[in-house]
């Protein structure tokens, strides 16, 4: 509005599900991209350039070489965004509107509007059950040496 593109603020980005979506990956991308970013970093020059004599191009190069190596780093990056947006009831309730409500703001409302405090702490187990079992999943798929995921 300062540089007079716009006259009022866009409703795309208010009140919908689009802009919880975006505000949630602006907030995740950090704690994704640096566990990616190490993980990519490690890798040895000499394994690419390996991969390359031998005849692989640059798709079979990822796919063999660089994709198995970054793996741990991926699965960590995921597991960051997955835990800060699984809890997350802020930002549904600041940017979604009326329009629908996430599961976070759901165990809010029971706990603090509806004073449902049995039901509110069912749906919180159901919630840390999901997370557990994602988490057991992704390291049972994922690289791990000793029980934690290797980098």
């Amino acid at each position: 509005m300062t540089l007079r593109l716009i006259a009022e603020p866009l409703q795309i980005f208010l009140y919908n599900p689009f802009s919880i979506a975006i505000t949630l990956t602006a907030i995740c991308i950090p704690f994704v991209f640096i566990p990616v970013y190490t993980s990519l970093e490690r890798i040895p020059r000499n394994l690419l350039d390996a991969a390359h004599d031998l005849g692989a191009g640059e798709g079979r190069t990822f796919l063999s070489v660089i994709l198995p190596i970054s793996l741990p780093g991926i699965v960590t990056g995921f597991i960051f965004a997955f835990i800060i947006s699984l809890g997350d009831y802020i930002i549904p309730q600041q940017l979604g509107g009326t329009s629908g409500m996430m599961y976070g703001n759901l165990i809010w409302s029971q706990f603090g509007f509806a004073f449902n405090w049995p039901f509110g702490a069912a749906l919180g187990f159901l919630l840390f059950g999901l997370a557990v079992a994602i988490l057991a999943l992704t390291s049972r798929y994922g690289t791990t040496e000793g029980g934690v995921l290797a980098e």
